[in-house]
């Protein structure tokens, strides 16, 4: 995101700073009013739930190498049934988010 220097100084009309030159953006005047950030309980729930999800890794090695073994040895049988509603279901879940 760009933001212009009449962006800027519409900002700082708004919290009270003074207009800011072409060539001084990075001196931005001190206010004496703050901005406040309440987050909800379900907000940082959802924020440690996104970063666990992150830590994990993309790619189930283990999970990789049983499916190599069973197609390697012809045992790998896949359900027709379960792969359809695996799909319908992902599709319902892509149009709800």
């Amino acid at each position: 995101m760009i933001v212009s220097l009449k962006q800027i100084q519409q900002a700082m009309q708004v919290y009270g700073g003074s207009r800011v030159e072409k060539n001084k953006t990075e001196k931005i005047a001190k206010t004496n009013k703050s901005d406040e950030v309440n987050i909800s309980n379900n907000a940082q729930l959802l924020r440690l739930a996104k970063q666990a999800a992150s830590d994990l890794p993309e790619i189930r090695g283990e999970k990789v190498a049983q499916l190599k073994q069973a197609i390697k040895c012809g045992t790998y049988d896949v359900d027709g049934e379960e792969i359809a509603e695996k799909m319908l279901g992902r599709a319902i879940v892509d149009k709800l988010v």
